[in-house]
């Protein structure tokens, strides 16, 4: 783990974005590299956006390519 401020990095997240990696976790069928994968593609696609808004577009493209 990272450490930040004497805390680690996992401590740090916030409810919502650990809510949000539960959610699509559970939509990569508990594959965390699956999941990785996925937010990087977002990063790619949007730089320096914070992995709570890469965690929402992971999830956003899946509910739109899985209607």
């Amino acid at each position: 783990l990272y450490y930040t401020i004497g805390r680690p990095a996992s401590a740090q997240r916030t409810s919502r974005e650990v809510q949000l990696y539960e959610n699509l976790l559970r939509k990569a069928r508990g594959d965390a590299n699956l999941l990785e994968r996925w937010v990087d593609y977002e990063r790619d696609r949007t730089q320096n956006a914070p992995r709570r808004e890469l965690l929402e577009a992971a999830i956003h493209r899946w509910e739109r390519d899985n209607r």
